[in-house]
Parts: structure tokens; sequence; C-alpha cells
């Protein structure tokens, strides 16, 4: 099973996440989920996850990407769902 790639809004008049900061942790990230779960060290470095603020210049919506590092930290917890 491959978690499907995701797609944030992007912000520009409000706070949001630098694109970097985020990319970079889900490209280091997705292949440990999508490999042998449940994976506790693997839920933690996910809920312990930060990312550096960005309000003059275009981010991610913060809270998309933080929902979705939830649904990502609650699969390393506890497993693919059987289809």
């Amino acid at each position: 099973m491959t978690t499907p790639a995701p797609a944030f809004s992007r912000v520009r008049l409000r706070e949001g996440y630098r694109f970097e900061d985020v990319d970079d942790f889900l490209l280091e990230i997705r292949p440990l989920v999508d490999g042998r779960l449940p994976n506790a060290e693997l839920a933690d470095r996910i809920v312990n996850a930060r990312f550096a603020p960005v309000r003059l210049r275009p981010g991610y919506d913060m809270q998309e990407v933080d929902d979705y590092l939830d649904q990502l930290r609650a699969l390393a917890s506890q497993g693919h769902p059987r289809i």
C-alpha cells in the first residue's frame, strides 16, 4: 500500500509552513510509512516534527499539513488497515 502524495493549499496572506521543510520531511518519512508498520519510533518522529513558519512569502496551509501528519501518525501507530 502506498500513501497518496498530499496536495496542500498554498497561503499568502497568513502564516504558513515553509515548502522546503515540509517537502523534505515528507520525502524522508513517506517510504517509512509504506514500510513495516506499526512503528512507534516513526509515529513519535511524526508527532515531534516542526516546520519553520513563513509570513512574508507563500507557504503551505498549516492546518492541512497538521491534519495530514495526524493521519500519518495514526497510520504509523496502528499499521495499514486491512481491506
